[in-house]
């Protein structure tokens, strides 16, 4: 059977309704996770998100399509655990990939759910599909300078052997780029655009990094409201006003507000359910149709053509993700001034004949190439999930328990998650920073 291809907002709302990967890819690790600020400061964060190509593997998700599918954003199964504290109290909270999911292998945490141990996957009915959480890859828009990696107790890190390529040299210092935090840096590197370029051609500071956003059910919407606040702007520069919907595999038209005696009830009801097409036959969720304020052809921005700004709000699980706005990406601007998509002598946007942006030769690799998500959420031993539990490990006999603070994902109190360190010498994602470099600027 083929694999079958869901868009992204049809694979959203197939979540939202309840009804094998490659392998391939960048490995990346926890730390290119971007984590999103509560701009307090009034910092705004600008955000790509990337389409990929990723195999469904949950059981519920062939079930639903007959088959595999292949989504734009990695989707895998988890379990979360409530850790010991003091009196009986959770102390915190980790989430890791199933196993089960994973590799198809004995899997501690199934197991102990399946027994009503009611520290793991708390709230979760017996018999209830396992919880999901998405990852998605991304562009992150900020300044970034380079610092000494150091491990938890602020040794810094070298290299242990010598680098194929001669990049670098074993005891070499083992370099990160973290987010410039310095307000008063901040605001003069970005004072002046013409500074920072020169800074950014000599190598000091970085404007972008690739990235992923980790979302729980609950923040999956997000995506679906970038796509939303996309749509409302139009490739000539107008605004566009949703009128109806048409048939997402052929284009025939199914609700017109403008011709069709349609109520509120209805907009929604097209705009949340599946729709059967008279003229194709295919049963699927429809696509927006609009109506331009400047031109008589709207074509509308997709989710993955604009920056999204955007920032967490509320505390604990009433976090929530606002999108502050979204800017298209042949009008989007780096912090030094240069635009990411490559332009004409006129200064418009070059396009392809699918109507894609060609991206600036820095970006284009980062956009073009994806994570290796199977990688990156590999789980953790069974005998870390026999300490987080506090019971004995009967996949490994006479194993010691380690640590609950080791391994594993950190997660939150709004549900998304900090992975911990699953760290290995020589590599050049340790944790921890260091004081500011000192830079001069130029005037």
């Amino acid at each position: 059977m083929a694999t079958k291809n869901i868009r992204m907002r049809q694979s959203i709302r197939q979540e939202k309704a309840k009804p094998k990967s490659s392998g391939k890819g960048w490995k990346g690790n926890w730390r290119d996770q971007l984590k999103l600020d509560h701009n307090k400061m009034g910092k705004e964060q600008g955000i790509l998100l990337i389409a990929g190509e990723y195999a469904d593997r949950r059981a519920e998700s062939i079930d639903r399509n007959s088959g595999e599918a292949t989504l734009t954003y990695h989707a895998r199964h988890v379990h979360t655990f409530a850790l010991p504290g003091k009196k009986g109290a959770a102390s915190g909270y980790r989430s890791m990939t199933c196993r089960r999911f994973h590799d198809g292998s004995a899997c501690l945490a199934c197991d102990e759910f399946e027994r009503g141990n009611k520290k793991i996957d708390g709230g979760r009915k017996p018999k209830s599909r396992p919880r999901s959480k998405f990852s998605i890859n991304a562009l992150e828009f900020d300044l970034y300078e380079q610092v000494d990696a150091t491990d938890r107790d602020g040794k810094v890190l070298r290299y242990d052997s010598d680098h194929p390529e001669g990049k670098y040299k074993r005891g070499d210092i083992i370099k990160r780029w973290v987010p410039v935090e310095n307000l008063k840096e901040r605001k003069q590197l970005l004072s002046s655009p013409e500074s920072l370029a020169d800074l950014v051609d000599d190598g000091e500071i970085r404007l972008w990094r690739k990235a992923f956003l980790e979302v729980g059910f609950g923040h999956l919407g997000c995506i679906e409201e970038i796509a939303d606040k996309a749509a409302e702007l139009c490739r000539c520069g107008g605004n566009l006003t949703k009128i109806g919907f048409k048939c997402a595999h052929c284009g025939h038209e199914l609700l017109n507000v403008n011709e069709d005696d349609a109520t509120e009830d209805m907009l929604a009801s097209f705009d949340k359910e599946q729709e059967s097409c008279p003229k194709c036959g295919v049963t699927d969720f429809p696509d927006p149709a609009y109506e331009c304020d400047d031109c008589d052809q709207p074509e509308p921005y997709s989710w993955d053509q604009v920056v999204a700004f955007l920032h967490k709000a509320g505390e604990g699980a009433q976090t929530t993700i606002v999108i502050d706005k979204v800017v298209p990406l042949d009008t989007f601007l780096a912090a030094d001034g240069r635009p990411i998509v490559e332009t004409d002598k006129s200064g418009a946007a070059i396009v392809d004949d699918e109507g894609n942006f060609k991206f600036i030769d820095e970006v284009a690799p980062l956009v073009t190439n994806q994570f290796n998500f199977d990688a990156i959420h590999e789980p953790v031993d069974n005998d870390i999930v026999a300490g987080w539990l506090e019971i004995e490990n009967p996949y490994k006999a006479g194993a010691a328990r380690r640590s609950y603070s080791s391994g594993g994902e950190s997660e939150d109190e709004g549900g998304e998650t900090d992975s911990s360190a699953r760290r290995s010498r020589g590599k050049p994602s340790a944790a921890g920073s260091a004081p500011s470099s000192g830079r001069r600027f130029r005037n």
